[in-house]
């Protein structure tokens, strides 16, 4: 991050953290977002919805972009990304 990477890969970030740090793992991601590194994570914390601009998933192996619709859907519904 030193250096201004044009890219971050993200997996798990928030994987095993409470949720404040997770919170704030998330609010970290979309800072170094906003300064122009693309963020690109893969997560299967519902929270991260949040902090993103776009959103896929992969569903019967192939990558998948809802819209806002079917997202609420799929978040009320409680089902896993």
């Amino acid at each position: 991050l030193v250096h201004g990477p044009g890219y971050l890969l993200c997996d798990e970030p928030t994987g095993e953290l409470d949720t404040n740090t997770g919170a704030s793992i998330l609010d970290l991601l979309r800072r170094i977002a906003g300064g122009g590194t693309a963020v690109v994570m893969a997560t299967h914390d519902p929270a991260a919805i949040d902090y993103v601009d776009r959103a896929y998933f992969v569903r019967d192996g192939r990558l998948h972009q809802p819209d806002r619709t079917e997202l609420g859907l799929w978040l009320t519904e409680g089902r896993s990304f």
